[in-house]
């Protein structure tokens, strides 16, 4: 059953059904759908699509607003030092060796194939880490212009 045929008979969304249809339109504005791709999908006015991206785009602006008052360095730390945390995981998973018998004396636990899977994510991780360090500078520039205006105005 379509989200119109759901809604035949009434007059007004209630706050519930409001916030099930602004979900779909944001589902389907993750999966690239145009506005009218998002009305034809769902049964629904463009206007009614365009007002749901109008309160989903202003929702956006309230949320960056508050991550930058509440803790957007923090969670730029937090994220930096999950990725060293891989990192070192990675790490213990590239040195772990296993006792061997008859006559030798150690090997890698992880070699071959699998060494060389662990070493691309050991790299790409290392990627991200730089990347996050480079992205560095601008939160700091985002975090200052909030606190100076109050609210995100690029």
């Amino acid at each position: 059953m379509s989200y119109m045929e759901q809604q035949k008979g009434k007059a007004r969304a209630t706050d519930e059904e409001l916030t099930a249809r602004r979900n779909q339109v944001l589902f389907f504005r993750k999966k690239g759908l145009t506005n009218p791709e998002i009305a034809k999908q769902m049964s629904v006015s463009i206007s009614s699509i365009e007002k749901d991206v109008q309160w989903l785009k202003e929702e956006s602006k309230t949320w960056i607003d508050e991550l930058a008052k509440d803790g957007i360095i923090d969670e730029w730390h937090l994220g930096i030092e999950k990725l060293k945390d891989t990192e070192r995981e990675l790490n213990v998973m590239l040195n772990a060796k296993r006792k061997l018998g008859g006559g030798q004396t150690e090997s890698y636990v992880y070699d071959g194939i699998d060494r060389l899977r662990i070493l691309k994510l050991r790299d790409d991780n290392i990627l991200a880490q730089r990347q996050y360090l480079l992205d560095g500078p601008a939160v700091h520039i985002l975090k200052k212009h909030l606190d100076d205006k109050g609210s995100y105005e690029p």
